[in-house]
């Protein structure tokens, strides 16, 4: 009995010691952030208070600008920390308001609540912040004389930041579940964007025994992970047998792509969860996020039909982008399912073909479109705001409007642009193989001619 009471108090004892050593690192304590009332004056003794007219926050170096707006807690860009986080370590953070009222006793916000509440948002997303190594600053602009000029001035935290030291960088596996490596992937490249391909995903349970083919390009890093992470997340029922991740050659120039031997094409099994979550990262680094706006989807599929065997549901998880590979679609054997992210402008027609063709379905965020040729009456199939009329003679969908198509295009050009230079010029960028020299992100296909020239070889 003796014992059994030492060892209780011993254990007390541990857990005391080991919650003062927890708290004595963090700069605001849990009781802090909970109840500001009771810890006002503790509170407004962590931050150096000064005012100035007005914050510039452009052309900041070693700084990161987040956003929440006027009287508001919510962080707007959070993504922009936590692509640097990794990389960078902050060692000052100037919590920036407006000084309106003059008076602070007429102030229409409480002071201590909002400024808890935006410290605890910015904790929710990276708690290493929470630091007692970290200055904390109170910036108010005194440049406003009205309400409405105190809203449009900014709001939110200035992060000052310098490059760790090697021995700081963490270990990016170290003690991580597949679940939490898979997690973190998606944190680096920039944040869930939307859950598009996991509801997706959610919504069919019926798609059982799966071979899931998926482009791995940059704008394809926020939404592809989803199928794994949705695989690991429902193990047992989600029906995923197979994964093939794809990136469009690795970083092969333009002029050694071959048609049907592109490569970058990885093929694992999806019960392999621990090797699984590491071939995110290889296939990323190997690819730097495609060098042209054309993938090898088509090569991809075929692939990974011949190197599995047993499936019975064969997903395509792809962007808009045009289809490097489209002259190999009478080789694909079974219907592709195509769940297509990037449509904001349209479908491109080649994945309607790919579908069609197939006698497979596409899927994008608005629309489900299953049993094609039913669908289109007369031969005219119609999807938003665009219309694509079925050539007899070729068997294909063709764009009815073409001036509605070639904007589509051009839109999602630019779009895949500043995709990739925003990933480039990111900490996990430098994660990625090098670009050959001199290598730009083109589409040689359309460059003069623009969608349909690629469509009908004009």
């Amino acid at each position: 009995m003796e014992i059994k009471k030492l060892c209780t108090l011993f254990t007390l004892v541990t857990l005391c010691l080991f919650a003062k050593a927890q708290t004595a690192t963090l700069r605001f304590s849990a009781r802090m952030l909970e109840k500001p009332s009771s810890y006002t004056s503790e509170l407004e003794a962590i931050f150096k208070v000064s005012e100035t007219k007005k914050v510039y926050t452009r052309n900041l170096k070693e700084m990161v600008v987040l956003e929440n707006g006027y009287a508001q807690y919510k962080i707007k860009n959070v993504k922009d920390w936590l692509m640097l986080k990794e990389e960078y370590q902050a060692h000052t953070i100037d919590v920036v308001y407006t000084k309106y009222p003059k008076d602070r006793e007429f102030w229409l916000t409480d002071y201590h609540e909002l400024l808890v509440k935006r410290l605890k948002e910015l904790f929710t997303y990276d708690s290493t912040l929470n630091d007692v190594n970290i200055k904390f600053n109170i910036i108010l602009q005194t440049s406003c004389e009205t309400q409405e000029e105190a809203k449009a001035m900014f709001h939110g935290f200035i992060i000052r930041y310098a490059k760790r030291k090697a021995k700081q960088v963490p270990k990016p596996d170290a003690g991580m579940t597949p679940v939490q490596r898979v997690d973190r992937y998606l944190v680096e490249v920039g944040g869930l964007q939307d859950s598009f391909v996991w509801r997706t995903l959610s919504e069919h349970p019926s798609w059982k025994n799966s071979l899931v083919v998926m482009d791995m390009t940059g704008s394809m890093y926020q939404y592809s992970p989803q199928v794994l992470l949705w695989h690991l997340k429902n193990a047992g029922t989600s029906g995923i047998k197979y994964l093939c991740y794809f990136n469009d050659g690795d970083k092969k120039q333009e002029k050694d792509k071959v048609i049907g031997a592109t490569g970058g094409i990885y093929f694992i099994e999806a019960a392999k969860a621990e090797k699984a979550s590491r071939m995110l990262y290889t296939v990323m680094r190997a690819g730097y996020g495609g060098e042209t706006l054309d993938e090898n989807d088509c090569e991809a599929l075929i692939e990974a039909e011949k190197h599995f065997e047993g499936f019975d549901e064969l997903i395509l998880v792809a962007d808009n982008t045009p289809i490097r590979d489209y002259e190999l679609l009478s080789k694909i054997k079974h219907p592709v399912r195509v769940i297509l992210t990037g449509c904001e402008w349209g479908i491109n027609v080649e994945y309607i073909n790919l579908a069609y063709r197939t006698g497979g379905s596409v899927y994008t965020i608005s629309d489900d479109i299953n049993d094609i040729l039913s669908k289109a009456q007369d031969g005219l199939l119609t999807i938003g705001q665009n219309k694509y009329k079925l050539n007899t003679k070729a068997n294909l969908f063709e764009c009815l409007d073409l001036e509605s198509c070639d904007y589509q295009f051009r839109k999602e050009v630019e779009a895949e642009q500043g995709n990739i230079s925003a990933l480039r010029r990111s900490p996990v960028g430098k994660k990625m193989a090098k670009p050959i020299k001199g290598q730009k992100l083109t589409s040689k296909k359309v460059k003069k001619k623009g969608f349909f020239a690629r469509l009908f070889g004009g």
